[in-house]
């Protein structure tokens, strides 16, 4: 990895929440520019439907260390 990777990862994690979303969203973009990009207007409709779900009191929401674990595959 290039020296400055530690430099750049500490200042992204420095940023707000919601800085390093956008942040994280466009990385990821950028890895693959070429694909099909009918998949964005459709993810973009399925995580406004699920905030609405969320906002609406239909979900609730987890704590990140129960998601975290459950996403690695421990119990919760």
């Amino acid at each position: 990895m290039p020296d400055n990777y530690k430099s750049v990862l500490d200042s992204a994690l420095n940023l707000s929440p919601q800085d390093r979303g956008q942040l994280a969203a466009v990385l990821i973009e950028s890895l693959d520019s070429a694909a099909d990009e009918s998949w964005l207007e459709e993810w973009t409709q399925e995580i406004q439907r699920r905030l609405e779900e969320y906002d609406s009191g239909q979900v609730a929401g987890i704590p990140w260390e129960t998601a975290r674990r459950l996403i690695q595959g421990a119990n919760p």
